[in-house]
């Protein structure tokens, strides 16, 4: 009866491969020294994988699907909130209510979330970005199309204002964080994400708040005209 094969060695051969790829990049990656790292023969890899390539591929995956996951949670927290209070109108950005705190914490905790994840694979990121931009740049095309999605809905129900081009700001946004993981790239320093996140949260859910309408609103709260 021959050997079970490890449960565990696609897992231990592609974290070997991930830190040869973020140290040499993949073409100058070995398949000989992964192995060696991950304490398996090379059998044990071309058993899982047909090449460097497509361990390449599979770690990209990994993390594309991550951060796909990660806006998926969003967008059903975000479902579930306006079942819950509804979505925040223009009395809520005039008067500062409960219910545009809600969005508020909703939107900072899945931002940190995001840019935590950022900051665990920028190995990753900066794999792709020296690599394989291609990959980068069809991933950004599936983000924009979920992020303008999530906006439209919003918009429908009066959360965030309408007369702007979803797909356009969709790709602003995902833009964005394309530049916070290149900054992520550029420092060993671990990032205040609380920080970060106010600032990223201020500039899309403040800049696409209908603020006029909400200073109407204000105006008539406080008895005047406009």
């Amino acid at each position: 009866m021959g050997r079970r094969a490890d449960p565990e060695a696609p897992a231990r051969l592609l974290a070997a491969a991930r830190a040869a790829f973020a140290e040499t990049g993949v073409e100058a990656a070995r398949i000989e020294d992964i192995c060696r790292a991950a304490g398996l023969s090379k059998g044990a890899f071309y058993l899982h994988f047909e090449s460097k390539e497509d361990a390449f591929q599979h770690i990209v995956a990994t993390f594309f699907a991550v951060m796909q996951d990660l806006q998926s949670q969003r967008f059903e927290a975000q479902h579930e909130l306006r079942g819950r209070v509804g979505s925040p109108d223009a009395h809520d950005w005039a008067v500062g209510s409960p219910r545009l705190d809600d969005w508020a914490r909703l939107d900072h905790e899945h931002t940190v979330r995001a840019l935590q994840a950022m900051w665990r694979h920028r190995d990753v990121l900066r794999i792709i970005l020296q690599h394989a931009p291609g990959l980068l740049d069809r991933f950004a095309v599936l983000a924009n199309q979920m992020c303008s999605a999530q906006l439209a809905e919003a918009a429908r129900h009066g959360g965030l204002r309408g007369d702007l081009d979803q797909e356009l700001v969709g790709e602003l946004i995902v833009g964005m964080y394309l530049q916070l993981g290149r900054r992520m790239l550029r420092t060993d320093r671990r990032p205040d994400f609380d920080a970060w996140a106010r600032a990223v949260d201020t500039l899309i859910v403040e800049g696409l708040a209908n603020r006029a309408t909400a200073m109407a609103d204000r105006r008539v709260s406080e008895g005047r005209t406009a």
